[in-house]
């Protein structure tokens, strides 16, 4: 059972929370595990009014999809096969890793499954996974690491564990990014039985998930001002362009900001890729 305090979070005990739950209510959250297992709901960042469609988004948006039948995980198990996938997003710093993330993170809410961002992985089995099937065994759990590359190198050991062991749990999808994939240990790669899809994102993936940065704030005028002095330039760039088109910046004001930004973007992204 789960119980809810007057803040919303969500505990395996009921000694300060009245309020009963037999499962836990598909969002996002953050655990903690000591005497008793707590999840914190997380509410994410705002996205774009309107997600345009890329590439990597209708791949790795069709896997997780499938995931999350409960047909397709009857026909695994009916295969023998694990209802588990490790899926990593890959690319430079500002090619949209983090806005794709989130739109993936709010299909696996909507397809009901329990997203944890950024727990530690040797929790998971022990405690966290646990806690969530005890009254609802068949739950999908997805697993977000952001820094998956750090991550790997950490806790390498429980990640192998987790996506590849003897105990490994089913029903489970974990899902990251990567800046450098030559950072993530290759024994992490090397099967698909621990990271089965990997996707890395190129600068046209970012100016498409940047067409609907301006959308619904931006007049037309504005809007193509936007996509004429963001070509070519990474997401976060588009982004702080519209932000400075929200603010009330002449399109002429916009673009003397960015030129002089971008220089400074560059040298970063750089740096962050041989890191």
């Amino acid at each position: 059972m789960f119980y809810q305090d007057h803040e919303g979070t969500y505990t395996t005990s009921a000694a300060l929370t009245p309020h009963a739950l037999a499962a836990l209510p598909a969002g996002v959250y953050r655990a903690t595990v000591g005497a008793r297992v707590t999840f914190t709901p997380v509410a994410l960042a705002a996205l774009p009014p309107t997600l345009v469609e890329t590439p990597a988004r209708r791949i790795v948006g069709q896997e997780l999809t499938a995931l999350l039948d409960e047909r397709v995980g009857q026909r695994l198990r009916a295969a023998g096969l694990p209802r588990r996938r490790g899926v990593l997003i890959a690319g430079a710093p500002g090619s949209g890793k983090t806005t794709l993330l989130a739109q993936l993170i709010v299909q696996l809410v909507a397809g009901g499954a329990v997203v944890i961002l950024d727990p530690n992985p040797d929790h998971l089995e022990r405690g966290v996974i646990p806690a969530i099937r005890q009254h609802d065994p068949g739950r999908m759990v997805a697993v977000v690491w952001e820094d998956f590359e750090g991550l790997a190198w950490a806790g390498g050991n429980e990640l192998l564990q987790l996506l590849d062991g003897l105990t490994s749990p089913d029903d489970l999808i974990v899902l990251g990014t990567a800046t450098n994939l030559t950072r993530v240990p290759a024994r992490l790669l090397d099967r698909p039985s621990r990271i089965g899809l990997v996707v890395t994102l190129q600068p046209p993936e970012a100016q498409a998930l940047s067409g609907a940065v301006g959308a619904g704030v931006l007049g037309r005028d504005a809007q193509l001002d936007l996509a004429a002095m963001t070509a070519g330039l990474p997401l976060m760039a588009v982004q702080e362009a519209a932000t400075l088109f929200a603010l009330g910046y002449e399109a002429d004001e916009v673009r003397d900001r960015l030129i002089v930004a971008a220089a400074g973007w560059a040298a970063l992204a750089a740096r962050e890729v041989r890191a």
